[in-house]
């Protein structure tokens, strides 16, 4: 406890929070829940990390920020990298640019897009976003494209990405390169919207030709980690039946991603949408769900999940994920909701 207190007294993080723009409860300012969780996780990462060298990043996804505070939470865990120093931040998707039903202006969905990127500016490094359903849908027919998202979300990342950083024009799939850490992060769009007759929670037909020629010139001893916002494995699913051309896409990918595990260092799939925490190994690929910020109840829960309530104003529940790739060993760390009790230890 003593260890604790003091790596909280270390961490100075200022949270300079506007809470003007939405009507309702305001949270705190200064919440010093945030510096109190990140301290607990952080300890349990560095007992775990050793002297081993690392990747560690953490996962926010669904946030449905569209009518409520939980866009202040991407600040909260950008101030958390004092800590963790973290090699980049990922971003699963359902930011919440589709309109709540009680605010159908544009006005208000323009607001949560401009609270949103002010948040995620405070993270000094690079942020990866992975589209959401609920990014694509505008509300009452209306949808943001491709390239609206990656010019929002996607394209600030190369002040700090660069050259590491390969967008793809006019897509939400894209890459990024950690040459000293021999590490790749792929960004695959799990959506379909606009390239596959509004057909949704489908990795298109050429973004999948665009990922396998990738995989084909990725060296065979790089890390390779895989993102997206909706989880293809069937225990990722919410208790409703996808459509069968969701299936059949979703089985394609998983046979893809064996297929190539065989040739090439796939450390997993990584994943939010479901609302609950999953971890699955599928003829030896990795698939992982964060619950992260999304709220789900028993009845939505699939075998072998879990997931845990919390008060956005006193909690976290953000998993950091920390990779030893000398070892090729992960480990998550949950930082609030739930501790240790949702940490997770897998190889690849």
């Amino acid at each position: 406890m003593k260890k604790t207190l003091l790596i909280i007294a270390a961490l100075t993080v200022s949270f300079v929070l506007s809470s003007s723009d939405f009507k309702g409860e305001p949270m705190e300012e200064h919440p010093s829940f945030v510096m109190v969780q990140a301290a607990e996780a952080f300890e349990r990462y560095q007992a775990w990390k050793g002297e081993d060298e690392t990747v560690v990043f953490p996962i926010l996804t669904d946030l449905h920020s569209h009518d409520i505070y939980t866009y202040q939470h991407i600040g909260y865990i950008a101030g958390t990298t004092t800590l963790f120093h973290y090699d980049f931040m990922l971003n699963l998707g359902d930011i919440g640019l589709n309109i709540g039903p009680s605010h159908t202006s544009k006005e208000h969905a323009n607001k949560v897009k401009r609270l949103t990127r002010s948040e995620m500016d405070k993270f000094p490094g690079v942020t990866l976003y992975a589209a959401g359903n609920h990014d694509w849908d505008a509300g009452e027919g209306e949808f943001h494209t491709s390239q609206e998202l990656s010019d929002l979300f996607q394209k600030p990342a190369l002040k700090y990405a660069g050259e590491n950083l390969h967008l793809t024009p006019g897509k939400v799939y894209y890459y990024y390169d950690i040459p000293e850490k021999n590490f790749r992060v792929i960004i695959l769009n799990s959506e379909g919207t606009e390239t596959q007759h509004d057909k949704y929670y489908v990795f298109d037909d050429e973004q999948v030709e665009w990922f396998k020629a990738l995989l084909d010139e990725t060296p065979s001893d790089m890390n390779i980690l895989l993102a997206c916002h909706y989880m293809p494995h069937p225990n990722g699913r919410w208790h409703n039946t996808p459509a069968d051309y969701t299936l059949e896409s979703n089985q394609n990918m998983m046979a893809l991603l064996s297929d190539y595990k065989t040739r090439r260092n796939i450390i997993g799939l990584f994943c939010g949408d479901s609302h609950f925490n999953m971890h699955e190994v599928e003829n030896g690929v990795n698939y992982f769900i964060t619950e992260s910020y999304g709220v789900c109840y028993d009845e939505d829960l699939m075998p072998g999940t879990k997931h845990v309530l919390f008060d956005y104003h006193e909690t976290l529940c953000c998993d950091i994920i920390a990779v030893k790739p000398s070892k090729h060993l992960v480990h998550t760390f949950r930082m609030g909701a739930g501790g240790s009790d949702f940490d997770y230890e897998f190889s690849y």
